[in-house]
């Protein structure tokens, strides 16, 4: 039950949201990139800061993980 509330929570949505967030700013900057033509170092600039986005989001897809798992053994630790 404690584990149920808390996958429903907002933390959970807001990783959900970040996520969703990163994905379409990745598909989007690829296709700007592809059609516009900017010029060499927007375009660095551009996947740097893509790259750095796609890591901090599998930073947060860990740290929620290694939540879940806490709760999981807490509740098992209790049962």
């Amino acid at each position: 039950m404690a584990l149920d509330s808390f996958t429903s929570g907002t933390a959970l949505e807001a990783i959900s949201q970040i996520t969703n967030t990163v994905s379409e700013f990745v598909f989007v900057s690829d296709d700007v990139l592809v059609k516009k033509g900017l010029s060499a170092g927007i375009t660095e600039e551009i996947k740097r800061l893509r790259d750095n986005m796609q890591a901090a989001e599998f930073k947060a897809a860990v740290s929620e993980e290694e939540i879940l798992e806490k709760i999981e053994l807490g509740i098992q630790e209790k049962n």
